[in-house]
C-alpha cells in the first residue's frame, strides 16, 4: 500500500510546525537523497 511506511525522523521532528491539513511530499519514495 503506498503511504503505509512510517514518517521519517526528519518529518516526525518538524511536522508539528505544519498547520494540520494535506500536506505534499514532493521528495517522496524509497530512492530520495539517494547518489
Amino acid at each position: 500500500m503506498h503511504g503505509a511506511e512510517a514518517p521519517s525522523e526528519w518529518v516526525a521532528r518538524w511536522a508539528q510546525l505544519v498547520t494540520r491539513g494535506p500536506v505534499l511530499d514532493v521528495a517522496s519514495g524509497a530512492g530520495r537523497h539517494a547518489r
